[in-house]
């Protein structure tokens, strides 16, 4: 019954309810909210077996949310404050003599009306806010006991010594009591022992035992092996009550990796820590599970899409979910339920009142007390993101005075207070990695929230919501391998030990969960996430090549200008996407067939094909060149960008050679197919931006065109932008082994990873968003039987922007247009000088890094060739009105200026050596600048407006003051630079 909260009991009754289910709940068959003024009343009847005669009789809960006051026989037995651990009344007193008892409850749950600990029950619920869950909403039971039991037990094994201690708390009123320890594993006992124990006149005892665990089997997620326990209890030679439970043998601690920086451990070896945010909530029965196999079901699908860990998001769960996890093998973070209010970032801690605080820290050590057992809890954590944090330092005490063997996350989210075991912060959808600390661990406690909502399997039909939402699953399974991708680099140099995923399921309108929130379906391609977050438990590779070379920070692969620019952030080609500079995914992508086996040559995707070993690597000034081998052969791919420096023509062409060279290297012919794809990412600014596509008929070649639906040229400025007008052109030579087509990306890499081709024919779905099933320009190049003698094959790769910079408001067209040359030109004489224009890069590289040698050595070359192409990456070649050279560097990742005198001066070296022209191409627009009226002041200007917007000076006080103006700096830069050109 639901009655006024000033009323104990009621006239009568409403109906049934199933028990262990919230009233709130459909399962439990009442589905009604119970407000801060009304109280929910239980009540049955129930027998006493005539076996338990002579016996004390205890009433367990496992939870009852919030206040329960219990009654048997219409005499008040006890009551309980605390909605997430168990409790037990000796109800023997109480009973009668007659057949039938009755038992009454009383709960009162005021959920966010008070401060009590609710974690995220709301009497409004929405967003991350859910229904709440009043009432008894774990199971209820009757349990017999004799007049000595064992009421409580504390078990702590430590590895390094190899012992267990366990430590019972036994009720007796007998003068000794002996207890009995046997280990076991497997079924074979391994270890026991006993104690006697005086009870000198009170009402318990708490011996304490411990034995050896010889060459114990060590509890892991991988292996997750579990001793039983056997506990007898024994009392004049009689043994009155027998226990069973399990332990594992694990440690969690800090540790410091090979670089000396501090990692989480676990058994003393690192583990980097990986799972999702775990709401444990459910559609029909709101915190309650259906089932016991439903609470097993969801730990099975963690595991099985490669997690190691769940963390249990401020709720705490019936022990059968702690159980299944010490089963399975699933490492749990478990937070405190959060409670009265909340703080913001930059706020001091909560003031709760005394009543406030007290119930949170008697709830606290209630949860790590009930809980103390499950290895799979390795980390407490008391708060989430300031809600209802208090009194932190203190906290983080406590819980370490009460269990010293576990980690401490003092404040997951934004209200770190420097204290406990780890720095936890959240970034969505990130990921991210807070600053190395000398004493305490890095960890993600929260990223990711990419939501997509599935017609049929959604908690209402409006209001979904994620943190960024995708269309459909196999563009979120795309979002989500990238997300994995950056993860997996910040587990490297950047120490983060450990990172949340949210999260599990979808949970009401939260639609970012890893399955639906009825659990029927997983959303993304399980193979492929499952592939992506295993490699994150491998930390990156060191950063070093055989060759004792450096390897660069960024590896160069199309280098033209600002805006085509693409680059390998790894240090091995198929580790990671291929991005554009400003950490875009800008995806260039090759497969490879050997033998009907593929694997990756570039780019991470499809994360469940294997890549093929990366061996060698040298980044010269036009041409990159990986080498790679497996299955018998070695492969070549080369990026020759052929910038040229006597050949300003020729340099502003923005088109990159890619050519792959294979050979047999074990005596055998092996048949070896190709793929490659560029994305469509390379023409939008942010993946949501539609983009439309077509074939170009230029004889001689296979060409693919992609660009913008919109086509705005040069309507935007800015640093951390990418080109959104133009064209993107794929092209190569037309032969009969040579397939292309434009599709989805996931379609045309599965296609060649399973069957070695790819659809036809083109897709014909446009326009549409980058993100909505990514389109990609794709190609297969079948080379047939490939024997010791060098096969090859080769694509260009051309960006024709129509329109490169806007000069005070006048739209110039890149250099190589200067004469009306069109994108058809571009390419016919791009695929006419192929052999020529390899021979040429090849001379100047080898010149170039002779000189370079001879100067400074290997090391020394190898930066200058770094530079060469970062350089001129940052740069645009167009044409003014008379058709002269104009060179525009771009200040990047600093506030985007153009044609900035500090930012060329540094660059000036290598074109006064090489091309004195092209300093002059630089100098020119900032001189006409200078001597024009719109430039007032008597030192050089700064800069001539703000990437691709050539429109007049930005920094500091640009045209109106001379406020944070550059006269000296500049005004030097410019005298030194024009005097080397005289």
């Amino acid at each position: 019954a639901i009655v006024p909260k000033t009323e104990s009991k009621p006239d009568k009754f409403d109906g049934k309810i199933l028990v262990p289910f919230p009233v709130e709940s459909a399962l439990s068959g009442v589905m009604r909210r119970v407000s801060e003024n009304e109280r929910l009343i239980y009540r049955r009847t129930f027998n006493i077996p005539e076996a338990w005669r002579g016996k004390r009789i205890i009433l367990n809960f496992g939870a009852v949310d919030w206040e329960a006051t219990v009654y048997i026989n219409g005499k008040e037995v006890g009551s309980h404050k605390g909605g997430y651990d168990s409790f037990s009344f000796d109800i023997t007193p109480f009973l009668s003599d007659a057949t039938k008892q009755e038992i009454v409850v009383s709960v009162y749950d005021p959920t966010d009306a008070s401060t009590q600990p609710r974690g995220k029950q709301v009497k409004n619920p929405g967003g991350i806010w859910y229904t709440p869950s009043s009432g008894i909403w774990q199971t209820v039971w009757l349990e017999p006991v004799s007049e000595t039991f064992v009421d409580y037990l504390k078990i702590v094994p430590n590895i390094d010594d190899q012992t267990v201690t366990i430590s019972p708390t036994i009720k007796s009123r007998a003068s000794r009591v002996t207890t009995r320890v046997k280990v076991l594993f497997e079924g074979k006992v391994v270890s026991e022992g006993e104690v006697t124990s005086e009870t000198a006149q009170a009402d318990s005892v708490k011996p304490q035992i411990t034995l050896k665990i010889s060459d114990p089997k060590l509890w892991s997620p991988d292996s997750p092996a579990l001793y039983d326990l056997n506990i007898s209890v024994i009392t004049n030679g009689v043994a009155v009550d027998e226990i069973g439970s399990y332990f594992g043998m694990r440690k969690i601690s800090l540790g410091r990796d090979e670089n000396g920086v501090l990692r989480l451990f676990l058994n003393n070896k690192k583990l980097f820590q990986f799972g999702p945010l775990d709401q444990g909530f459910w559609p029909d029965g709101l915190y309650t599970a259906p089932t016991d196999e439903a609470l097993r079901y969801d730990i099975e699908v963690t595991k099985k899409l490669g997690f190691n860990m769940a963390r249990k998001h401020v709720k705490v769960e019936p022990a059968r979910w702690y159980y299944w996890c010490d089963k399975l093998g699933l490492l749990v973070w478990q937070d405190m339920p959060s409670g009265d209010r909340g703080i913001g970032g930059n706020d001091p801690d909560l003031q709760r009142s005394s009543e406030s605080a007290r119930q949170y820290e008697l709830e606290l050590r209630r949860m790590i007390e009930d809980h103390f057992n499950n290895p799979c809890i390795v980390m407490w954590v008391p708060f989430n993101e300031g809600w209802g944090q208090f009194d932190t330092p203190r906290i983080v005490s406590l819980i370490k005075s009460l269990d010293p063997t576990r980690l401490v996350n003092n404040a997951s989210g934004w209200t770190d207070r420097h204290v406990g075991d780890v720095k936890d912060i959240h970034v969505y959808p990130g990921p991210g990695a807070p600053n190395i600390e000398p004493n305490r661990a890095g960890v993600l406690g929260e990223f990711g929230g990419l939501g997509l909502p599935i017609e049929g399997h959604t908690w209402g039909e409006k209001g979904s919501w994620g943190y960024r939402n995708y269309k459909s699953p196999a563009e979120l399974t795309q979002a989500y391998v990238k997300l994995i991708e950056k993860l997996h680099t910040l587990t490297g140099d950047a120490g983060l030990s450990a990172a949340v995923y949210t999260q599990t399921t979808d949970v009401e309108t939260e639609v970012n969960g890893l399955m639906t929130y009825d659990r029927e379906l997983i959303k993304m391609d399980a193979d492929t996430i499952t592939a992506a977050n295993l490699k994150v438990y491998s930390p990156p590779q060191a950063r070093k090549q055989a060759s004792g070379l450096p390897i660069p920070p960024a590896v160069p692969l199309v280098t033209h200008d600002p805006y085509f620019s693409i680059w390998s952030f790894s240090d091995k080609l198929n580790d990671e996407t291929t991005k554009h500079w400003t950490g875009r995914d800008h995806d260039l992508s090759s497969l490879i067939n050997i033998d009907g086996k593929t694997f990756r040559l570039m780019g991470s995707r499809p994360a469940n094909v294997p890549e093929l070993q990366q061996t060698a690597l040298e980044v010269l000034p036009t041409r990159t060149i990986y080498t790679f081998e497996g299955e018998g052969t070695r492969i070549e791919l080369i990026f020759t960008t052929p910038m040229l420096p006597n050949d300003i023509d020729l340099m502003s062409r923005p088109a990159t050679y890619l050519t792959w060279n294979v050979k047999s290297i074990d005596g055998r012919k092996h048949n070896v197919v190709i793929y490659f794809h560029c994305s469509s990412e390379l023409t939008v600014n942010n993946p949501d931006q539609e983009v439309v596509w077509s074939r170009e008929f230029i004889p001689g070649l296979y060409t693919l065109k992609i660009g913008s639906k919109d086509q705005q040229i040069l309507a935007k400025k800015g640093d951390d932008l990418r080109i959104d007008w133009g064209w993107l052109y794929a092209a190569a030579p037309a032969e009969k082994y040579t397939r292309s087509t434009i599709a989805a990306q996931d379609v045309t890499l599965k296609a060649f990873a399973v069957n070695g081709i790819i659809p036809e024919p083109d897709d014909k779905l446009m326009p549409r968003r980058v993100n909505d099933q990514t389109p990609v320009a794709a190609f297969v190049f079948n080379l047939g039987q490939v024997d010791e003698k060098i096969k090859s094959t080769w694509m260009i790769l051309a960006y024709d922007d129509i329109y490169s910079i806007q000069y005070f408001m006048n739209n110039l067209r890149p250099f190589w247009r200067r004469n009306g040359a069109d994108a058809t030109d571009l390419l016919k004489t791009a695929a006419e000088q192929y052999s020529k224009l390899q021979r040429r890069c090849a001379e100047f590289d080898n010149e170039l890094m002779k000189d370079l040698r001879d100067i400074g050595g290997e090391q020394y070359a190898q930066i200058c060739a770094l530079s060469y192409r970062q350089a001129f990456a940052g740069c645009k070649i167009a044409a003014d009105d008379n058709g002269q050279p104009l060179l525009f560097p771009k200040e990047n990742f600093s506030n985007g200026c153009i044609g900035t005198v500090d930012v060329f001066y540094p660059m000036a070296p290598i074109v006064l050596l090489l091309n004195p022209s092209l300093a002059k191409a630089v100098v020119v627009p900032i001189l006409e600048y200078a001597l024009s009226p719109r430039w007032k002041f008597p030192f050089a200007p700064h800069d001539l407006g703000t990437y691709p917007h050539a429109n007049g000076q930005v920094y500091g006080g640009g045209e109106r003051t001379e406020e944070n103006q550059m006269p000296v700096e500049e005004s030097a830069n410019m005298i030194i630079l024009v005097t080397a050109i005289s």
